[in-house]
């Protein structure tokens, strides 16, 4: 893959820059990208669980703004998911057992 930028340098004419990625460097770039999709599903899965009543309101302010939280709920994601099992089902799992380890942190 070949990424083209335009790229103006002081007062001179834009140079068009050309920069080949290796298949690890788009492996990577193509994995952060999933993994950035993946927290952004995460905060959905557990804000959809709120606005059903899934997760009362006490526990959620205390995650709501918590990045840690959601990259735990990914990571228990990706540890469970499964073409056998629904993804919103996979989901429910997660933040379940996130909220959970959350839980059992806190008490210690």
């Amino acid at each position: 893959m070949k990424i083209r930028r335009a790229v103006q340098v002081y007062d001179f004419k834009d140079i068009i820059l050309e920069i080949e990625l290796s298949d690890d460097e788009l492996e990577e770039a193509f994995r952060e990208k999933e993994r950035q999709y993946r927290l952004e599903d995460a905060k959905n899965a557990v804000r959809e669980a709120y606005e059903a009543e899934q997760i009362s309101e006490e526990i959620y302010r205390k995650i709501e703004n918590d990045s840690r939280f959601y990259e735990t709920v990914r990571e228990y994601y990706e540890d469970m998911e499964s073409c056998n099992i629904p993804e919103n089902v996979t989901w429910e799992e997660a933040w379940k057992k996130a909220i959970e380890h959350l839980w059992l942190f806190e008490k210690k």
